[in-house]
């Protein structure tokens, strides 16, 4: 795309400024019906909906009990702090669950997650049964930005990576 943009693979491990990265792609639509509705309008399609969209079991065999520092998801963990935003949908339970054994094995200090459109942080303690809090952060999604880049750019988060600490990014306007 452009030299200061990496695409990950649905599931990478890396290191970039001295830190161990794990990147796992993924996550279930529940609008899947009115995503599809939409690209046959459209005539335009896999550009909403993929069937191949949630965390697979392949996926979860290229995940192994390496500690990294930070965690890249799509999906959040089923125990998020936003339980009432959680859906009852069985596929999006499964795909949150996928999440926490990742949790479980990496073990990260740092999890950023999208998905449920809001933006939060919180320590998440189901890494190592208590043992270990990973510092969880739920990026929010700027309606705006999904369609005009330059709309009210506040759904992003600067990370140093030398102190490890996050900032939320406002808009000024």
């Amino acid at each position: 795309l452009r030299k200061n943009i990496l695409l990950a693979p649905r599931v990478g491990y890396f290191k970039r400024f001295g830190l161990n990265f794990l990147a796992v792609g993924g996550a279930v639509s529940i609008d899947r019906e009115w995503r599809i509705m939409e690209e046959f309008k459209r005539k335009q399609p896999k550009t909403l909906w993929w069937p191949n969209e949630s965390v697979s079991d392949n996926d979860m065999e290229l995940v192994n009990d390496k500690h990294v520092d930070v965690l890249l998801t799509h999906d959040c963990s089923d125990h998020t702090q936003f339980h009432t935003r959680l859906k009852p949908d069985i596929d999006s339970k499964i795909n949150r669950q996928k999440i926490d054994s990742v949790l479980l094995r990496a073990t990260p200090d740092i999890h950023f997650h999208g998905h449920m459109h809001t933006e939060y942080e919180w320590d998440n303690y189901i890494s190592s049964h208590g043992q270990h809090s990973t510092k969880t952060y739920g990026l929010e999604c700027n309606q705006n930005a999904m369609h005009d880049y330059y709309a009210a750019p506040n759904n992003w988060i600067i990370f140093n990576t030398e102190t490890r600490t996050a900032t939320w990014r406002k808009d000024d306007n």
